[in-house]
Parts: structure tokens; sequence; C-alpha cells
């Protein structure tokens, strides 16, 4: 079961190994809270966090749910990504991926 905490911008998702699809099915719904407004709101998803039997299959879960958005113009209702606010934030979350 997935569960939500308010931490003070900092809202963490506990995915519980049991039903393994469904909390993967509950993986990607809170995605979509991860990818709203490039991550730079107070309640995108910050912290995922997935017991170790099942961090493969959340990983590819995820990984494949990255693959299928759209990044662009935040004027674009196909974008799914847009832009970040400025170049100190771009490279703020360039450097948290590598």
């Amino acid at each position: 079961m997935a569960r939500t905490f308010a931490m003070g911008g900092d809202e963490p998702v506990l995915l519980e190994e049991g039903n393994s699809s469904l909390s993967i099915q509950n993986a990607a719904k809170t995605f979509g809270r991860a990818d709203c407004a490039a991550g730079q709101r107070c309640s995108a998803l910050r912290l995922l966090c997935v017991q170790e039997e099942m961090v493969e299959e959340v990983l590819a879960m995820l990984g494949g749910a990255m693959q299928e958005l759209t990044i662009g113009p935040a004027v674009d209702y196909a974008t799914d990504v847009p832009p970040v606010i400025d170049a100190e934030a771009q490279a703020t979350l360039l450097a948290q991926i590598t």
C-alpha cells in the first residue's frame, strides 16, 4: 500500500511489499506528482521509499513511464514536463541525476 506524508515540502511515498503490482501502479500514479511543474512545486515527489525486494521492478516501471513523457513548453497541452525556472534550477537537477 502506498502512503504519503507531508514533510514540509519533502513528501515521501512509501511502497510496501505485498501486492507488488498494485504498489507499482501506485508508484506510477505518484510519478505524476514528481513531474508536475518540472518538480518545482512544494508537493512534487522528492523521495520514493521502496522495499529492497521491489527496487528492480519499480525502477523498470518508472523508467518506462519516464520514457513516455513529453518535454516541452509549459503552454503546450501536450507537454508533460515543462522547463525549469532558471539555469540554477537546471544545474541542480543535472547534479542530482549524474
